[in-house]
């Protein structure tokens, strides 16, 4: 993979996720908090991105602790924006070796957490899992970018009594980027 380890960013909502992906990648990367529905904004360095963290899972099939590396992440106005191939087969590859199955869906991103009906709402609309910054940063990312999140939530254990497994869920998503950065420098 000719991919240049060197130049990959990480970036990371929360500060969960944020310190997570410090202590997992160990300055191998740079880690960018975005916040929240990018809150702190969106400004990207160049080189390639991985955006990392956690999702909810809307449909019922996924489980807690699921890695989604999705193909394509989708706005709320139904607008897709590709995911770098090259990044997203790494990071399925890196997922594989680390005994995980990776789903490769779509990921929709929206601007507010989703709750309750609104989760069957856009199951039944055909999105598997949501974040609320992806699709803003694959867009924004000027030379290609990627996406590893693990399901936290689901329909049948919502955000709050999912807290508690968010720092290992959010350790699990910058694991499959080390593993991706030890396997480029391997290459």
């Amino acid at each position: 993979m000719p991919l240049d380890a060197r130049a990959l960013t990480v970036a990371a909502a929360t500060r969960t996720e944020a310190l997570a992906a410090r202590w997992v990648l160990r300055g191998r990367a740079p880690v960018v908090r975005v916040g929240v529905a990018c809150s702190r904004g969106t400004a990207l360095p160049p080189g390639p991105l991985v955006v990392c963290g956690l999702a909810g899972g809307l449909a019922p099939e996924l489980a807690p602790g699921t890695v989604l590396v999705p193909e394509e992440v989708v706005d709320a106005d139904g607008c897709g924006y590709r995911c770098d191939q090259e990044l997203v087969e790494g990071l399925a590859l890196a997922a594989r070796r680390l005994g995980h199955q990776p789903v490769l869906s779509p990921l929709l991103t929206l601007p507010m957490l989703v709750r309750g009906a609104a989760r069957a709402e856009w199951a039944r609309r055909g999105h598997l899992a949501v974040d609320m910054e992806s699709a803003t940063l694959v867009r924004a990312a000027p030379d290609g970018a990627a996406v590893v999140r693990v399901v936290l939530d689901t329909p049948t254990r919502g955000l709050v009594r999912s807290v508690p497994w968010a720092p290992s869920f959010a350790a699990r998503a910058a694991a499959v980027v080390r593993e991706l950065l030890a396997l480029a420098s391997s290459s």
